[in-house]
C-alpha cells in the first residue's frame, strides 16, 4: 500500500473517532439541571441577646426555592415570612406571631435590575390608603440612594443615604431635613452572604418596611463589606467578627452600650449556618 493510501485511511480513523467522542459528550436534553449549589446560601440565624443578666435565644430559619430565591423566612424580630414573586413584583406576607395580624407589603420591581420601585403596605384592621406607599431611588450603580414616603400622593418624609467615595458601603444616612441620624464605618470583613447582612447588625435602611426586599436582594446591589453603626444617638457599639474556613461570616457579636446609662450594656451575637 502507497503512502498516499495509508494516509488517506489514517484520515478516516481519525475523523470516525472524533465523532464518536462528540456524540458521547453531548447532553440528553431529556436531563434536568440541577439546583445550583450557592455555598453562601443562609440556612439559619441563630440570635443570642444578653441584658442585665437575662439571656434570650432565637434561631432564625431561612427557606429557598428551586432559584435560591427566599420563600419563608420563620421567627425574624416575632414575624414569621412569606415571599411570593412574579415578574414585576414581590408580595412578603408578615405574620406576628403574638397577634397573628398578618400585614401584606407589595413592592413593584424594576424589570431591568429587579430592584424595588415602590411599596405599598397592607396592614391588617387599619384602613389602608392607596395613595400611602413608599418610593426607591437609587445611584448609577443601582445602590439605593433614597427612600421617600408619600401620604395622599404628598411627600411627607425622605431618608437619604450616602455612600463612600469610592461607592462600596454607606457611610451615612440624612433626615429629610438633610441632617446625619445615623453614620456608619466599614469593617475589614466582606459582605459575602446571599443577602445583606448589614440590615440585621446596623440601622440600615432606618425604616423597617423596606428592609423586606434586601433579604430577597431587591433592594439594589449590597455594599461590599459588612459596615458597623458610628453615630446614633442613643448608644455605642463594639462589633467583633469571625469567618469560618471558606471565608463566610460566621459569627458577629455586638456590645451596644447606652449614651444615658452606660451601666445599660446589651450584647447581641449571630450566628450563621449555611446551606
Amino acid at each position: 500500500m502507497n503512502n498516499r493510501l495509508k494516509s488517506f485511511f489514517a484520515f478516516i480513523a481519525v475523523a470516525i473517532t472524533f465523532t464518536n467522542c462528540t456524540k458521547n459528550d453531548d447532553t440528553s436534553p431529556d436531563q434536568t439541571p440541577e439546583k445550583p449549589i450557592v455555598e453562601n446560601l443562609i440556612k439559619s440565624i441563630e440570635i443570642t441577646e444578653q441584658n442585665q443578666g437575662a439571656v434570650t435565644k432565637n434561631k432564625v430559619d431561612f427557606s429557598y426555592d428551586s432559584k435560591n430565591r427566599v420563600t419563608e423566612i420563620k421567627n425574624l424580630n416575632n414575624e414569621n415570612l412569606k415571599y411570593e414573586y412574579t415578574a414585576t413584583s414581590l408580595v412578603v406576607s408578615a405574620t406576628n406571631k403574638v397577634t397573628g395580624a398578618i400585614n401584606k407589603h407589595t413592592f413593584t420591581l424594576n424589570p431591568k435590575t429587579n430592584s424595588a420601585q415602590s411599596l405599598q403596605t397592607e396592614q391588617q384592621g387599619f384602613q389602608n390608603n392607596p395613595l400611602d406607599n413608599n418610593v426607591f431611588e437609587y445611584t448609577e450603580k443601582n445602590q439605593l440612594e433614597s427612600i421617600i414616603f408619600n401620604s395622599n400622593n404628598t411627600v411627607i418624609d425622605r431618608e437619604t443615604i450616602l455612600w463612600s467615595d469610592d461607592d462600596i458601603y454607606p457611610i451615612a444616612i440624612l433626615n429629610n431635613y438633610g441632617q446625619e441620624v445615623v453614620t456608619f464605618k466599614p469593617s475589614l470583613f466582606l459582605n459575602n452572604a446571599s443577602f445583606d447582612l448589614n440590615t440585621l447588625i446596623c440601622t440600615y435602611p432606618n425604616h423597617t418596611n423596606p428592609r423586606y426586599a434586601i433579604y430577597s436582594n431587591n433592594l439594589g446591589e449590597k455594599a461590599k463589606y459588612l459596615i458597623m453603626n458610628d453615630y446614633t444617638g442613643i448608644a455605642t457599639y463594639k462589633y467583633d467578627f469571625s469567618t469560618n474556613a471558606k471565608g463566610l461570616i460566621e459569627k458577629i457579636n455586638i456590645e451596644k452600650t447606652k449614651l444615658s446609662d452606660k451601666t445599660q450594656k446589651t450584647t447581641t451575637t449571630y450566628t450563621i449556618s449555611y446551606n
